[in-house]
């Protein structure tokens, strides 16, 4: 069994106005209670993958924290990324929602996955 005390959610979902967008904020039940994420228009690149953590206001959790090592940002950034180019080279790839993705020790790791396709 995965054990962390902080959780992510991550995702990428067909926006009607503006097309692909991929998602990273607060996962696990505080999702909607906080309800912090930061969205962007696909594909994405290694930089914007940095810049939606670095715009989380509840980026101080991925630090150190509690006896918890910091969350390794680029691997975090390596997940963002893969979920790019998935959406970016499967156009049936309707929706896909991580969540939680659970941090142990400081790496992420997706626990639950809710894929969605074109029929």
């Amino acid at each position: 069994m995965i054990s962390g005390a902080r959780e992510l959610i991550a995702g990428i979902s067909v926006d009607e106005q503006f097309g692909p967008t991929v998602l990273i904020g607060i996962g696990g039940i505080l999702a909607e209670a906080i309800a912090d994420v930061a969205v962007r228009l696909l594909p994405i690149t290694e930089v914007d993958a940095m810049d939606m953590l670095n715009q989380l206001q509840t980026q101080s959790l991925l630090d150190e924290f509690r006896g918890e090592p910091a969350v390794d940002r680029i691997a975090v950034g390596k997940v963002l990324l893969a979920l790019s180019q998935i959406a970016t080279e499967h156009a049936e790839v309707l929706s896909i929602d991580l969540n939680p993705l659970i941090i142990s020790d400081g790496q992420p790791i997706a626990v639950d996955a809710l894929v969605e396709v074109q029929s």
